[in-house]
């Protein structure tokens, strides 16, 4: 099952929305490279859906509204500075507790793409990481906290 999902979506530059939306039997999809944008509710109450880390590759740069929302068991996601663009509740209702960042510089900032409701509902503590980049965690976790309430009670 695993491999017919990657083959239905290997030739694609995006996950049409409400593609796998209410797949209550899909445990583990491997995301192709090829992939540049999650459109809206593609992952949409894929309850099942148990991903412990979901990276964010270079040629990754979109992820619409409601894309992962009641994923509960998305608990860390690994982002890397070519993400532009997050919708609102893209995160909605996961456990979402880690997020790695991968690659920032020190000149950074959030871009204004990035919706201030994407990470509404996700686990109330968590902890930020910065790695292969200058900006630190604590400097990320700030910029997070002045953008998104949601992030007032992380680490």
């Amino acid at each position: 099952q695993h491999m017919f999902v990657y083959f239905l979506i290997k030739k694609r530059k995006e996950i049409e929305p409400k593609f796998f939306k209410n797949c209550k039997k899909m445990k583990k999809i491997a995301i192709p490279p090829c992939i540049r944008t999650i459109n809206e509710s593609a992952f949409d109450n894929c309850i099942n859906l148990a991903s412990s880390f979901f990276y964010i590759y270079g040629n990754f740069n979109s992820i619409k509204s409601n894309a992962f929302n009641g994923v509960s068991n998305l608990y860390n996601i690994n982002i890397n500075e070519c993400l532009s663009t997050i919708g609102s509740t893209a995160f909605n209702n996961t456990n979402l507790s880690q997020i790695c960042f991968n690659g920032f510089s020190s000149s950074w900032t959030i871009p204004e793409t990035w919706d201030i409701h994407a990470f509404n509902g996700i686990c109330p503590t968590g902890t930020i990481y910065c790695v292969d980049g200058t900006i630190s965690s604590a400097d990320m976790l700030t910029c997070l906290k002045a953008k998104y309430p949601v992030f007032k009670d992380w680490n």
